[in-house]
């Protein structure tokens, strides 16, 4: 199974669960999940850009700038913080 099918996957999964047991709680508010489903609009925006550059690009140019992105997050959030 490929990479991107395994961690969709993973995300499916654990939301569900996650979502069932947040329903099951005392403190569950359909506020909550309104505010929750609100901030989720850019992660879809977001997969409907990455999904039309996707098929616009050849795969491995596509995986190489998702590789560098991923990568340059990673670096500007694991490095030393300076304080001026």
């Amino acid at each position: 199974m490929a990479f991107t099918k395994e961690a969709s996957l993973y995300l499916v999964v654990s939301s569900g669960l996650l979502a069932i047991l947040l329903t099951a709680s005392r403190q569950f508010s359909w506020l909550d999940v309104s505010v929750s489903t609100v901030a989720m609009l850019p992660v879809v925006l977001g997969m409907c850009v990455g999904q039309h550059m996707r098929d616009n690009i050849a795969p491995e140019t596509f995986k190489g700038r998702a590789y560098c992105g991923s990568g340059a997050t990673t670096a500007k959030e694991t490095a030393p913080q300076i304080n001026t």
